[in-house]
């Protein structure tokens, strides 16, 4: 179908009119795709607005779905990169840049830290260049990421055993939370075998 019979009679007359300076009959099919390609190019953008913009976006850990957190993460990004019409100009030149900011964008930290590091290992190394296998990847790594948090709660407890067995309430070292000496502590041993 010519890109012609696709667009109303009127705005093809104004559009030959004023953009080509000619009548509607004289336009080949090339200068109407080409005038349609036109919307493609990006205007005189700020990158820093564009890049400060998608560093904002956080995956939302809400979701219980992978699919779902990855989908968001993949669409937000893209959403401001068409709200910009640079869409096109970042997959074919700025894919490090995108793998960059989807990594940033990783929630919880411990999931993005795990990123960050396996992303530095050399079998990884393909990764860095092209966002769609990225993406795939991360999307595998977070199926084992859900399924090992599921069955690992969070702790805030340290991961030596001999520590855990020395802390107290909030935290701190002994069984008084912090607040004086343990009971049996060599410090209270001998405040008590003195005589005042």
């Amino acid at each position: 179908m010519h890109v012609e019979a696709c667009v109303e009679s009127k705005t093809k007359r104004m559009i030959a009119r004023y953009e080509f300076d000619s009548t509607v009959n004289l336009i080949t099919e090339q200068q109407w795709v080409g005038y349609f390609l036109q919307a493609k190019l990006p205007s005189l953008v700020d990158y820093a607005v564009v890049d400060d913009a998608i560093k904002t976006l956080k995956m939302k850990i809400t979701w219980p779905e992978r699919e779902s957190r990855m989908t968001n993460l993949q669409a937000d990004p893209e959403g401001i990169l068409d709200k910009f019409n640079l869409t096109d100009q970042a997959f074919e030149n700025e894919q490090r840049r995108l793998v960059r900011n989807r990594s940033d964008a990783q929630e919880p930290p411990r999931f993005k830290d795990a990123v960050a590091t396996k992303l530095t290992l050399q079998q990884n190394k393909q990764f860095k260049h092209d966002i769609v296998p990225f993406c795939a990847w991360v999307t595998q790594l977070l199926t084992e990421f859900m399924t090992w948090e599921h069955y690992a709660p969070y702790s805030t407890a340290s991961r030596n055993p001999r520590q855990n067995a020395d802390r107290g309430v909030n935290g701190a070292h002994g069984t008084t939370g912090g607040r004086g000496a343990a009971v049996g502590s060599p410090r209270t041993r001998w405040a008590r075998s003195r005589k005042w």
